[in-house]
């Protein structure tokens, strides 16, 4: 079975994929060697901001000395422009385009690993995801695995045409859930655990975690000193 990782970025968020990535090596070797695709745009578009502008040729040998497996594919911004999808977060949607592919495993850069995350690649579903938070049915599309019968043009395509509300920062998770929200499997939050909601004494009941409050921003004093010593010690 073939599978693939991957994840968008934009120089803004390098320093949490390096982290990430760095993170998966140290406590999850058995996994490194799988196929790690970033997504990543241009700099000669207009709509996007400079922070979130391409990496340069330098930072992606870097990348590469970090994590060899990791590959890179350019987004065509303009798809995205066409569909008033202008923020980068809705790239995650170029995972359905992929092929050659049996599985695919989004994961969002601002997570880190804990733990050894080989049974995310056992898992058997055609679209997945996690919960939000326990007890209560929403979807944190920052995790997600796709399986082959939507890694398609035409879902693709149904992806990208699709009618959103582009007052809503998060509209990718909502209009996935929209979407997809009959045929989910659960993923195991284990997998996906939002740091907020999470208690130091738990934090590695957690294969993966994920940084909603980033480090590095004006919001990292919300984010409690020992996840942010956590997150510094991957930090390369």
């Amino acid at each position: 079975m073939k599978i693939a990782f991957a994840t968008t970025v934009t120089r803004n968020y390098l320093p949490y994929l390096r982290a990430l990535l760095n993170s998966i090596k140290i406590n999850s070797p058995s996994v490194a060697g799988t196929p790690f695709i970033c997504f990543t745009g241009t700099n000669d578009t207009a709509e996007i901001k400079k922070k979130e502008s391409a990496l340069s040729w330098k930072e992606k040998q870097q990348l590469k000395e970090l994590y060899p497996s990791v590959e890179f594919k350019t987004v065509d911004v303009s798809k995205y422009v066409a569909t008033s999808k202008l923020t980068p977060i809705f790239w995650r949607m170029e995972v359905f385009n992929l092929r050659g592919y049996d599985k695919v495993i989004f994961i969002d850069a601002d997570m880190i690993c804990l733990k050894d995350i080989s049974g995310l690649l056992n898992i058997e579903c055609d679209i997945g995801t996690t919960e939000q938070t326990k007890g209560w049915k929403d979807w944190n599309w920052g995790l997600f695995i796709v399986g082959r019968k939507y890694l398609n043009s035409k879902t693709y395509k149904w992806l990208l045409d699709a009618k959103h509300d582009q007052t809503k920062p998060a509209e990718p998770m909502h209009l996935f859930t929209k979407l997809f929200g009959k045929e989910l499997y659960e993923i195991p939050q284990k997998y996906n655990r939002i740091v907020p909601q999470l208690s130091v004494a738990k934090m590695f009941d957690n294969e993966m975690i994920h940084y909603i409050y980033k480090p590095l921003t004006k919001l990292e004093g919300h984010i409690k000193p020992e996840y942010l010593e956590l997150w510094k010690k991957y930090s390369v």
